[in-house]
């Protein structure tokens, strides 16, 4: 189990620019989510993560945490790689269980910052984040470094939610 405690923010041209001076380092992420409504409302999500040319069956569950009176998403995360016929079979079966299904595809450009995992991420059909991971105090010396203001944070809790509250 992965523990995740992170920050999301909406990318504009400052932050962007901001951005280019680093190098990070772009891969595409291709996740396929099956849900019931009780996992939608409780923000609990299956799904299948393909990447570098693996495939990865995962469960999250995201949760809220306090951080420093804002809000920050911090998340428990299973993952286990699977082979391509594993997906095929889980694939099939998922599609005739669960009624609610989401698909989320993203060039994610990954680097480190000041002991963070910084993620800026294009977002098709959605947008550009950006995500910074990792301790509370880190991610505020990130976000004070990048000039970037808490209150301008994106509240919600991840990519899957926005993409099906787009449809």
């Amino acid at each position: 189990m992965n523990k995740e405690v992170e920050i999301k923010f909406k990318v504009g041209a400052e932050l962007k620019k901001k951005l280019s001076k680093f190098k990070l380092k772009p891969y595409k992420e291709e996740d396929e989510y099956f849900l019931t409504k009780k996992m939608f409302d409780e923000d609990t999500y299956l799904r299948f993560r393909k990447k570098n040319g693996k495939i990865f069956l995962q469960l999250k569950d995201i949760l809220l945490q306090s951080f420093d009176s804002k809000d920050v998403y911090k998340a428990k995360e299973y993952s286990t790689e699977i082979t391509k016929e594993q997906y095929k079979v889980m694939k099939n079966m998922f599609s005739k269980i669960f009624p609610i299904k989401s698909k989320v595809v993203k060039i994610r450009y990954k680097g480190f910052l000041d002991g963070c995992k910084i993620c800026y991420d294009k977002v098709k059909g959605i947008g550009e984040y950006l995500e910074i991971e990792g301790p509370r105090k880190q991610i505020l010396k990130v976000c004070k470094k990048l000039g970037l203001n808490l209150k301008n944070r994106y509240k919600g809790k991840g990519y899957a939610k926005m993409a099906l509250k787009l449809r």
